[in-house]
């Protein structure tokens, strides 16, 4: 495989639309975006080889696959993680993977403060991450976490850049950035997609997962919690 043009798929299913992506060597070959609520792992497919045969590519040609590990939809990252993985199975593939969090900073690089996202988990919490974006790339400052919204308004300071679609939440709620000092990326402006995935990865050396891939979830399914509910602690 060495002496094959480097040809990566990515699959980016942890907002509330799916989109799947080519990239060839760095360049752009296709994106398509799934927004059918919670795609199956056959419509996935389909998706996929319906790419790769409009940019006259086969799938023996890839040389990588990329992932978005989430945070979000269980359900959706579940199904592309499955499809990924059997595809990295049957094709002998490396699998790249990223967190959603901080493919959304990629946006923000240069930025001389530090850059917070946050995303919308629904049942009235945030996903947040905060970055260090001076550079090229995206560098965590700390875990990503589980927050409400109030939390997330204490630990403001001025200067910091704000993004992700985490921004409609606070929409409802009596806050003044403006007063605080604090910079805010228009909500829905950078929509974390695939192909910025690819690029994602492709600058963080196309390093492959390592051990057993997981979703990251930072909080428990509507099962495991039924499940504690009905029967204690798993």
């Amino acid at each position: 495989m060495e002496d094959q043009q480097e040809l990566i798929l990515g699959i980016e299913a942890a907002g509330s639309a799916v989109s799947v992506a080519l990239a060839e060597a760095g360049r752009g070959l296709g994106v398509v975006w799934l927004d059918s609520g919670k795609p199956s792992g056959e419509i996935l497919l389909q998706w996929i080889e319906r790419l790769l045969v409009s940019c006259q590519r086969s799938r023996e040609q890839l040389t990588g696959l990329a992932l978005c590990l989430g945070p979000g939809s269980f359900t959706s990252m579940r199904i592309s993680l499955a499809t990924v993985q059997a595809l990295g199975f049957a094709l002998n593939l490396p699998i790249y993977t990223a967190d959603r969090l901080r493919l959304t900073a990629t946006a923000m690089v240069h930025q001389p403060e530090a850059v917070k996202v946050i995303q919308n988990a629904y049942k009235g919490e945030l996903y947040q991450g905060v970055f260090d974006c001076r550079g090229n790339l995206p560098e965590p400052l700390e875990p990503l976490r589980l927050i409400r919204p109030e939390q997330f308004l204490a630990g403001l300071k001025p200067g910091q850049w704000v993004l992700g679609d985490g921004l409609k939440v606070l929409e409802g709620m009596d806050w003044k950035p403006e007063e605080r000092g604090v910079l805010l990326e228009p909500a829905g402006m950078h929509r974390p997609d695939a192909m910025a995935l690819i690029h994602l990865v492709r600058a963080l050396g196309l390093r492959p997962a390592a051990g057993d891939i997981e979703p990251i979830y930072l909080r428990a399914s509507e099962a495991e919690v039924a499940y504690v509910a009905r029967f204690g602690n798993l």
